[in-house]
């Protein structure tokens, strides 16, 4: 997803990391970070914030 104003072409988007339940047609939004503000996800991190809110 691309964000105006970074002035940084495609490298000024952002990453959305989304939790989905498709059983019951959930969609969770979990995270929506600029790329530049992290090189990778910790997937560990993410998952335990989803758990934290009681999400998963």
């Amino acid at each position: 997803m691309a964000i105006t104003g970074t002035g940084k072409g495609k490298s000024g988007g952002v990453r959305v990391i989304t939790y989905a339940i498709l059983d019951n047609e959930i969609v969770i939004l979990a995270e929506i970070y600029l790329k530049s503000e992290y090189e990778t996800s910790d997937i560990n991190v993410l998952l335990k914030s989803l758990k934290d809110d009681g999400l998963i």
